[in-house]
């Protein structure tokens, strides 16, 4: 398992065995360098969602991850992204 965390302007994560794993926390790291996106708010799931769709990451794997964070967040973007 992949794991990573932000600080200031660095990232640093761990690579684990999986690819989309690896891909979906460095996403998720990446987007909390993006303006706006500090914390895991709607603001921080719609840059990490627009950029898994720009690199075409599965976004289904992707949505099941962030879950664990912010349930009810995702979710809302989830049945926006749907309608």
């Amino acid at each position: 398992m992949s794991s990573g965390r932000t600080s200031r302007w660095r990232l640093h994560v761990t690579l684990g065995t999986d690819r989309s794993d690896r891909e979906g926390v460095i996403l998720h790291e990446v987007a909390h360098l993006m303006p706006g996106s500090t914390n895991h708010d709607k603001t921080y799931y719609q840059n990490l969602f627009r950029l898994a769709r720009r690199i075409g990451h599965d976004m289904e794997i992707l949505i099941e991850r962030e879950k664990r964070y912010k349930p009810r967040i995702v979710g809302s973007i989830k049945k926006r992204r749907e309608d």
